[in-house]
């Protein structure tokens, strides 16, 4: 049985919010598929954790910053 993002995050990791298949936003019952390692978006309010693939396949216009952050 694979992981959730919600077991992962129990675990203490904070997983990916884009679905790798869709590029939409991942939810907590989807299969954990990666670490969250940047942050996508310019605006505060709409700010994504993504791995590195999901952000060179479907963020790649938008502003990455390096690590996760929470403003």
């Amino acid at each position: 049985m694979a992981l959730t993002n919600r077991e992962a995050i129990h675990l203490g990791v904070i997983p990916c919010e884009t679905n790798p298949k869709t590029g939409e936003l991942s939810y907590l019952h989807d299969p954990f598929h990666s670490a969250a390692k940047a942050t996508v978006g310019t605006r505060s309010d709409c700010l994504r954790h993504v791995c590195y693939d999901c952000q060179h396949e479907h963020h790649k216009h938008q502003k990455v910053r390096r690590g996760v952050l929470w403003e």
